[in-house]
């Protein structure tokens, strides 16, 4: 009888390595550089080109946020659907499209409202038809950025590639708002353009990513502590009321420092200020560990929010001679600290509880979407009232938002208070 062959183990699944953190990193500060001119600069943009006033910024906000909720939730399914009936698709090509039909969108104002003077609406239907399809694209663009940074990472790996995926984009946002300062007030769209050439030479980052994100190996797996779910559940009410606030302040921030006397090409760069405040957040919980699992942060957070934005909505009825460029860029500081603390703690978490899937981060990104959206939908509704004859305040528009914001914020804490508990009970059952 012939010798048996020797037995070999079965072969055990092994993780794929870890997408490289200096590419992630690339491609976060260029695609952040989109997020600080489009969804942050764009009104900036509107106001000097085409003339828009605070109600039609608004308006072009609640758009922006929609849409950008499409995008982040079907990016999800729709991969899973495409990989599965063809290998000729894959996430790392999916980016590399993304990347040049941004590339492309960035010309189109340019191309159409180029020629106009400052101030005319003829064309504005070009940066309507850029923001419509920008802001999908993004929200589809972001999750899987998200998955390819924490694919492959746990524990403290995890912690440490979050912080500074964190202060990345952060520090991008700023540096396009200082980046598009000397054009704003006579060449805005030129801004666009310069974005539209980044995007295109992220290519070059794109090769290095591999084919798929990575995944955990169930072996391998750190299961996340039980208290991790009902912190990433208030999160996931405090992240997009933390965007409603931002999207709320965003719009109205042109008409803000205007009437504070700031000069246009100065009006960015003290918008910035909450972008810096941020970033110095993110530093800092990127190096300590003593807030994971810990309900002080996202609450403590959420409180500079409000505060910060009552401020900075204060600030023009206070007026620049009596002080209140400082009180705007206290409040702003005081506002990305609020955000910063917020954000980080829900990113944390998704990717902890959400095992690092494309669809854990469009869940994120969507959450971010519909701050986006009720943000300037508020707005737009407190400021179609305050114009109305038969609003009686004459300058109503501040108090009313603030007023609308504040209830808006306890409803929602009043409803947390009582769906958090209710998660953390289910997490021990």
């Amino acid at each position: 009888m012939p010798p048996m062959p020797p037995l070999t183990p079965p072969t055990l699944p092994t993780a794929r390595p870890a997408a490289s953190m200096r590419v992630v990193l690339g491609l976060t500060f260029v695609n952040s550089l989109g997020t600080g001119a489009v969804t942050n600069g764009v009104f900036f943009i509107a106001s000097q080109s085409l003339g828009f006033g605070r109600n039609q910024n608004f308006l072009l906000g609640a758009a922006l946020g929609a849409t950008y909720i499409t995008g982040a939730l079907a990016v999800g399914p729709l991969l899973r659907r495409l990989i599965t009936r063809t290998e000729a698709v894959t996430h790392r090509r999916v980016v590399g499209a993304l990347a040049v039909l941004l590339g492309l969108l960035c010309f189109l104002p340019w191309l159409v409202i180029g020629g106009q003077p400052p101030g005319s609406s003829r064309g504005s239907w070009a940066l309507w038809v850029f923001t419509l399809a920008y802001s999908p694209l993004t929200g589809a663009l972001w999750p899987i950025i998200e998955s390819y940074l924490a694919g492959g990472r746990r524990g403290e790996t995890l912690r440490n590639a979050i912080g500074r995926f964190n202060i990345c984009w952060a520090l991008a946002i700023p540096a396009a708002y200082w980046g598009m300062a000397p054009l704003l007030e006579h060449h805005s769209l030129l801004v666009l353009n310069g974005l539209g050439v980044f995007h295109v030479l992220s290519l070059a980052l794109v090769w290095w990513l591999p084919a798929t994100p990575a995944r955990h190996v169930e072996d391998d797996h750190e299961k996340a502590p039980a208290v991790y779910r009902p912190l990433l559940a208030l999160c996931r009410v405090l992240l997009p009321m933390s965007y409603l606030i931002f999207s709320v302040w965003t719009p109205y921030q042109p008409t803000a420092l205007a009437k504070l006397g700031v000069a246009v090409v100065w009006q960015t760069p003290v918008a910035a200020t909450w972008h810096i405040s941020r970033a110095v957040v993110f530093g800092l919980l990127g190096s300590l560990q003593g807030w994971h699992g810990k309900w002080w942060l996202p609450l403590a957070g959420a409180g500079a929010l409000v505060l910060g934005l009552v401020g900075s909505l204060a600030a023009p009825a206070v007026g620049a001679e009596r002080g209140g460029l400082v009180l705007l860029i206290g409040s702003l500081a005081c506002f990305g600290c609020g955000i910063g603390a917020i954000y980080a703690a829900a990113l944390y978490y998704a990717m902890s509880v959400g095992d690092a899937e494309v669809d854990a981060g469009g869940k994120h990104e969507a959450l971010i979407g519909i701050g986006y959206t009720l943000g300037p939908a508020l707005g737009l509704a407190a400021g179609l009232a305050a114009d109305a004859k038969w609003f009686p305040l004459e300058n109503g528009f501040a108090p009313l938002l603030m007023g609308s914001v504040l209830l808006v914020c306890v409803v929602v804490g009043v409803w947390a208070a009582w769906w958090v508990p209710r998660t953390a009970r289910q997490s021990r059952s």
